[in-house]
């Protein structure tokens, strides 16, 4: 009986697939980032100050392991362990605000605010800041 209801309800829905939310994004991205996917974390970002930031990061993660490779491997390593603490999400219009915490389990912080707009029914990150 509970499988034909659950069954039911879910015929119901449509099937429909639920969408992620902004600060969902927001997250994915940091964790992209930090374990060097670049390019997933560029797929998350629309055109423009966001993809900007990717392509800076990984820059600078090139010029590192360019100098010193072992150097840079610890710090990459040491980012993967980065915690990202989601806090409030202001909403305009088709626009979300997501406020966060960078931390890295040391008691370091850094605060942050992405802005993300819905490119084809999808919440993508406009911008990275800091707070």
């Amino acid at each position: 009986m509970f499988i034909c209801t659950a069954a039911l309800m879910a015929a119901a829905c449509g099937g429909k697939k639920s969408e992620t939310e902004p600060a969902d994004v927001v997250v994915m991205f940091h964790k992209s980032l930090t374990a060097l996917e670049f390019e997933q974390a560029s797929g998350l970002c629309c055109e423009g100050k966001a993809e900007e930031y990717v392509a800076s990061f990984e820059n600078a993660y090139k010029e590192a392991m360019a100098q010193d490779a072992a150097a840079a491997e610890i710090a990459a390593g040491m980012l993967a362990g980065e915690e990202v603490l989601v806090g409030e999400t202001a909403r305009d219009k088709d626009i979300r605000t997501v406020f966060y915490t960078i931390g890295d389990g040391c008691g370091n912080t850094k605060e942050k605010i992405a802005v993300l707009k819905k490119v084809e029914r999808e919440w993508k990150i406009a911008e990275i800041k800091d707070r």
